[in-house]
């Protein structure tokens, strides 16, 4: 990590943010949501190695940026069940990575879409110097047996800048 502080880091990367934003006419809040999916994909991958796959508009935006869409939630699958989502999601936000990020998460109540069971929905919290950086929704889905093949897709970039390396998920 290049920077010694919150606010060091938030400074220059929201400045960053902002130019991305001017050159490539993508919305501001949509490129913060892609940091906080980024940081959180982070600490997912490192509390709960494999029992994570990255799915939806988020993993089609790290496979194929160029036809890349906005949207609001990280959608994961899992081959469980909702109590070790949690439990997984919550060491997850408890981590302290090198980024200076503090995580919280609370579960939702209005994925209705899907069966009983077969999905449950959390709202992310993230905080960068102590103020509010983003908040995202993450959607987990969960399927009876092993999770099926994936590839390995690298994260977004953001943060490269600051000496952070990129996430690897599948």
């Amino acid at each position: 990590m290049r920077y010694q502080t919150a606010a060091a880091l938030r400074a220059a990367l929201e400045e960053r943010l902002r130019q991305r934003a001017q050159t490539t006419g993508r919305s501001l809040s949509r490129l913060r949501k892609q940091v906080v999916f980024d940081r959180l994909l982070a600490r997912l991958v490192q509390a709960a190695p494999g029992r994570w796959i990255l799915k939806g508009a988020v993993a089609l935006d790290l496979r194929l940026p160029a036809r890349s869409r906005a949207t609001k939630d990280m959608d994961v699958g899992r081959s469980d069940g909702e109590a070790h989502a949690t439990a997984d999601l919550l060491a997850a936000t408890a981590l302290e990575l090198p980024d200076f990020f503090v995580f919280r998460s609370e579960r939702a109540r209005d994925l209705d879409e899907v069966p009983e069971g077969a999905a449950v929905r959390y709202r992310v919290r993230a905080e960068l110097a102590g103020r509010l950086f983003e908040e995202v929704i993450l959607d987990a889905g969960f399927s009876h047996g092993t999770l099926p093949p994936a590839d390995t897709v690298r994260s977004f970039d953001y943060l490269e800048f600051a000496g952070l390396p990129l996430v690897k998920s599948r």
